[in-house]
């Protein structure tokens, strides 16, 4: 049996000596319902090749023996709500192309656009009317800040605990970050009001309000702690011989070809997941129009168009949490 990994794995975790401990998914709110194994029973239920299982919270289990049967091509996924598995199994038995995957992807949708920003007076009678009724200069008000991005979550952290040690097969334990959602655009600027030509209001028109500022995207998801403890049944000894690394791009990660070989490796491999793109900033608002106030009359200028809201820096990318392959 070869065991590989590619994740940094917490080694202070690891007991002074093996310790039979029960098999558990541990949830954000603490959750998890207990399943009794029977010996030489499998899990999951009916694994069949290239099947799929997810570990959910409906299906949170503490599990006493039995044996983790993974078949050609089969793969254990994980809800997003889950963030840590803590499992032991009697046994690990794995065929060709088998994969836990870690990473907890959902779809994010952008965030709506921000709310523009207010507009004092409105008018489209025509100058005639408009730049009469106008009593000061008012500016558009700035659009709305773009709503940040939702964070990209990290993979399920993942420890698993297995008497007696694989020779065939081949396991890809994945430990993908997720990537950030889009940040939000900004809101657009409010329109300037109407010069007036209307004796002691004789004023030029309003500047349109600033744009808002752009959305911040939502920070990548970061891979994952894993500990895996194979312990020899004769000797008592653990195999934990993992190499550090992972992917040097974003998730998510390519398939290790090793994993399609029949020598009991357990590959642990994964990437993290890249921030996502910041919103647009909000256009500026309109200027208020100015006044041809008539003959013998000074008319009124324009105002000024409201600015481009401001970019915000981009969002911090998923961190790999050991060295890159």
């Amino acid at each position: 049996m070869k065991l590989q990994s590619f994740a940094l794995l917490p080694l202070a975790f690891l007991p002074m000596a093996p310790t039979l401990i029960s098999a558990q998914v541990v949830h954000s709110d603490g959750y998890s319902t207990v399943r009794t194994l029977k010996a030489g029973s499998s899990f999951p239920d009916n694994a069949v090749p290239n099947g799929h299982y997810e570990v959910t919270q409906g299906a949170a289990q503490i599990l006493s023996g039995g044996d983790l049967v993974l078949p050609d091509g089969f793969t254990i996924t994980v809800a997003p709500d889950v963030d840590r598995i803590d499992w032991t199994f009697d046994k690990l038995l794995i065929g060709k192309g088998a994969k836990i995957d870690l990473s907890r992807q959902r779809p994010i949708p952008k965030p709506a656009t921000a709310a523009p920003g207010s507009s004092t007076y409105t008018c489209t009678a025509g100058p005639a009317v408009c730049g009469n009724n106008v009593q000061n200069i008012e500016n558009g008000g700035p659009g709305g800040n773009g709503i940040s991005g939702v964070l990209g979550l990290d993979a399920a952290a993942f420890r698993l605990v297995v008497h007696g040690i694989p020779v065939t097969g081949g396991l890809w334990i994945k430990t993908d970050g997720a990537t950030g959602g889009p940040g939000g655009n900004g809101g657009s600027g409010g329109h300037g009001n109407w010069g007036s030509c209307n004796g002691s209001h004789y004023h030029r028109g309003a500047d349109g309000g600033p744009g808002g500022q752009a959305g911040q995207g939502g920070y990548g998801g970061s891979t994952s702690f894993v500990e895996v403890m194979i312990i020899d049944p004769t000797t008592g000894q653990v195999d934990n011989e993992y190499k550090g690394g992972c992917a040097k791009d974003f998730s998510p990660s390519t398939k290790p070809a090793e994993t399609d070989s029949n020598n009991g490796l357990i590959l642990v491999y994964g990437a993290p997941g890249q921030a996502g793109g910041n919103g647009s900033p909000g256009p500026g608002g309109e200027r208020g129009h100015g006044i041809n106030c008539g003959t013998g009359r000074k008319d009124v200028p324009d105002g000024s168009n409201g600015p481009t809201g401001p970019q915000i820096a981009p969002a911090q990318n998923g961190r790999c949490l050991s060295p890159p392959r």
